[in-house]
């Protein structure tokens, strides 16, 4: 489910970078098992004949993977992350599942409204513990400011 997205390019890098001394069977795992390294990716950073070893060292296993997969959709990590989503961000704005996750953060937020009385229930806490704070420490001043 690659759609050019720069945090999945940076991934790549990375898996790229940790593999980079590994063994083939490491490489046919990240290629072909569990498919977060593109092949044309490894065979550019690794050269073709360690791609092909990568492809004989997990041959079985990369049948197997392909046959529990098939039929399902893969959507990026961040799908549907609480709050993760940003309209205007620039990857979100690229991103083809874009109107999928919107939704699901509307109604996430609405739920969080409905339950709590807050979209943000963790933001309300930081705040209301900030009026305390700060009402304590204007008593604190108003007393000393009388002392003196």
């Amino acid at each position: 489910m690659y759609a050019g997205l720069p945090a999945q390019d940076a991934h790549h890098e990375w898996v790229i970078e940790r593999l980079k001394y590994g063994r083939p069977y490491n490489i046919g795992l990240a290629c072909f098992v569990r498919r977060i390294l593109p092949e044309k990716r490894a065979a550019t950073a690794f050269g073709e004949h360690r791609v092909a070893q990568a492809r004989e060292a997990v041959a079985e296993q990369s049948l197997i993977a392909m046959a529990d997969k098939e039929g399902l959709v893969s959507w990026p990590s961040c799908f549907g992350l609480l709050f993760a989503f940003r309209a205007a961000h620039p990857i979100c704005s690229k991103c083809p599942f874009t109107s999928n996750c919107a939704q699901i953060d509307r109604s996430t937020r609405a739920k969080f409204q409905r339950e709590s009385g807050n979209e943000d229930p963790r933001l309300a806490v930081v705040r209301e513990q900030n009026r305390i704070r700060k009402r304590e420490e204007r008593t604190r001043k108003a007393a000393f400011a009388a002392s003196a």
